[in-house]
């Protein structure tokens, strides 16, 4: 398998947390390892160059599990990938996230909804603008690119479910690079799957 940088010198190996939870013996596609959750629920393909927020930003119940990757800032640029995963007895639990991501993420209900062999996968992207300290979402534009990527990702076959959202911090104008950060984001939500 090939990688895009000296696996010894990648944050996620490094880490003493992050680590923990990084099986280097399964494969994954170029520039990934493989993650499993702490409560052991689900699995997914963790990106090279992030690290996991330990605790209090990190917490792992049986049917709960939050947490939050980030990769340090390169050239003004700071990233972050929130997961909230959860499973409940609640009909509602499922449309409840969906609707707090469509309103802190997404413009004008505007998602997408895909399949995989496992997960059934609501997502979409927005330029999020500050306006006297509140985000407003808006439509990506070539000019104002998307820097909020969400998803709900869920089982086929029960209500367990991730809450996930990805954002780009730009310190001064950035350079955003849309297709890039599409098959990024699109690679991670895809690659999540849950356990029985």
């Amino acid at each position: 398998m090939t990688r895009t940088m000296n696996q010894s010198d990648d944050v996620a190996l490094s880490d003493d947390f992050t680590k923990g939870f990084i099986n280097t013996e399964i494969e994954t596609g170029e520039g990934f390892h493989y993650f499993e959750s702490g409560n052991g629920k689900f699995s997914m393909w963790f990106p090279e160059g992030y690290k996991l927020e330990d605790v209090p930003s990190y917490v792992s119940k049986d049917s709960y599990e939050s947490i939050n990757l980030y990769k340090k800032a390169e050239d003004g640029v700071q990233k972050l990938i929130k997961m909230t995963y959860y499973i409940g007895n609640d009909p509602g639990q499922v449309e409840g996230n969906f609707s707090v991501l469509l309103n802190d993420y997404g413009f004008e209900d505007n998602y997408e909804e895909k399949d995989t062999d496992q997960t059934h996968i609501y997502s979409g992207n927005s330029f999020v603008e500050l306006i006297e300290n509140r985000a407003e979402p808006k439509a990506p534009t070539a000019e104002k690119p998307a820097n909020q990527y969400f998803a709900l990702i869920k089982d086929q076959h029960s209500d367990q479910h991730v809450k996930f959202s990805y954002e780009i911090h730009c310190e001064v104008n950035c350079s955003i690079n849309s297709p890039e950060e599409s098959s990024f984001f699109d690679t991670i939500i895809r690659n999540i799957n849950f356990k029985e």
